[in-house]
């Protein structure tokens, strides 16, 4: 296919580059062309009236690339071709590779064409990578390496062995015209390369896994992370694809709550020595992070939430007394979660001057005993045992403010009150007072008489 030709000064300098080539050795493993994309299609012309340039286009799953050539037009004898011809020596080893992608029915086909220094073609077509059974031209019986057309990139290389005397190929592509409706072929990583095929690909179209699961699409790279929220524990920062330690705590500024560079190489919220970033409800520093509470600090677990959870690092309500225990005070375990003075059930810390307990506020207190209502199953106004209790002139009690006194119906006693003295009775213990008093009163009147 004829081309336009450039200059003959520009061609005698492309040709002096070939010569050049050709002085080094053919047989050593060397790239004499290569193909990634990045600075677009400028080493590229396509067939006269075939249509547009194929198309670049990035890919970052489920295989790692950057640019790649999409070509949708179906043709037949070779659409998309090198500009200038590649300078080869005649009967010498070459490898022709591609990273290729298509879908079922498509055909893609990438292959050498011989030509001149201009890349006008002067010779035989050889393709080299596409339908299964195709001919290469290069021998007898010589077959292209097949395409797979299941949607996934696949390394295809050829190595075939050159013709003739010294000579120039252009590399070709083409989406073929038998290729089925709605299919398209991919091409990538396009390698001329003098001596054997490579034993390993490029590194874009990879599946990305295992330490460097993550595609950079800019350079067709897997690396371990794209920003700082890709890197976690000892290895935080994200510096050019690798995950590593923090340097100083500028390098933690990423993250508004891990500002804090840790010796570890981890950004932390606070460390030994630098706690100043734990403040209001979380202003203690343990384990590397701002908590409310631990076991070395629970100053700020108070009233209700008087415990220190050290699981979770919360303050929480008391459940038992147990849990006052190391309270001076307090310890008795009220209802609400707060350790205080007393309860019903614990005066432990009711002794001296304050041996009562006031259930209604749970604070120890001195003179009469302020009884739970019900506790004793009476009132607490006047303890006995069922039987009024009479005054010094043999009549009813009464009151400071007048009233009868009534006697406790409750099992457990009740207390009796008068003269300042107050005290709790026993179960059964108004029996045996009744006789002392009954005796105290004799004697009271004997006195009067006497008189």
């Amino acid at each position: 296919m004829q081309k336009s030709h450039f200059s003959s000064v520009t061609a005698g300098l492309a040709l002096a580059v070939g010569l050049l080539s050709l002085a080094s050795s053919a047989t050593a493993q060397s790239v004499l062309f290569h193909e990634d994309w990045e600075s677009g299609t400028g080493e590229w012309v396509v067939a006269l009236n075939s249509g547009a340039m194929a198309s670049l286009q990035s890919d970052s799953a489920p295989a790692c690339s950057s640019m790649f050539a999409r070509e949708t037009i179906k043709y037949s004898g070779g659409r998309v071709f090198t500009d200038d011809g590649i300078a080869v020596t005649g009967s010498t080893q070459y490898c022709l590779g591609a990273w290729v992608r298509t879908t079922a029915g498509g055909l893609p086909f990438v292959g050498v064409n011989v030509a001149d220094i201009n890349g006008n073609t002067t010779g035989m077509q050889h393709w080299l990578i596409g339908q299964s059974g195709y001919n290469t031209q290069y021998g007898p019986g010589d077959k292209v390496t097949a395409i797979i057309d299941d949607g996934d990139w696949h390394w295809l290389t050829k190595s075939f062995t050159t013709a003739g005397a010294t000579q120039f190929l252009t590399v070709i592509f083409e989406h073929w015209s038998a290729s089925a409706s709605g299919t398209a072929g991919e091409f990538d990583d396009i390698m001329l390369v003098a001596g054997a095929c490579p034993a390993a690909p490029p590194n874009s179209h990879t599946e990305c896994d295992g330490a460097t699961d993550m595609c950079n699409s800019s350079t067709g790279t897997c690396v371990e992370c794209l920003g700082q929220g890709d890197c976690s524990g000892s290895t935080p920062v994200c510096d050019s694809g690798e995950c590593v330690g923090c340097a100083g705590d500028s390098d933690c500024d990423f993250d508004e709550g891990l500002t804090v560079c840790a010796g570890s190489g981890a950004c932390v919220e606070c460390d030994t020595g630098k706690t100043d970033a734990c403040t209001g409800n979380t202003s203690v520093c343990f384990d590397q992070e701002c908590v409310v509470c631990s076991a070395s600090d629970d100053s700020a677990c108070t009233g209700t939430t008087p415990i220190c959870d050290t699981g979770s690092n919360t303050c929480e309500g008391c459940d038992s007394d147990s849990d006052c225990a190391g309270f001076a005070g307090t310890p008795a375990c009220a209802g609400t979660g707060a350790c205080v003075e007393c309860t019903a059930s614990n005066i432990t810390a009711c002794a001296g001057p304050n041996p009562s307990c006031n259930v209604a506020t749970n604070t120890c207190e001195g003179g009469v005993v302020v009884m739970d209502a019900g506790t004793d199953g009476g009132d607490d106004a006047g303890a006995g045992d069922g039987g009024p209790v009479t005054g010094d002139d043999g009549g009813p009690g009464t009151d400071d403010d007048g009233g009868t006194k009534k006697p406790d119906a409750g099992s457990t006693g009740g207390a009796l009150s008068g003269g300042g003295c107050s005290c709790r009775t026993t179960q059964g213990a108004e029996g045996n007072v009744l006789p002392f008093l009954a005796l105290g009163l004799f004697w009271l009147a004997r006195g009067r008489k006497r008189r």
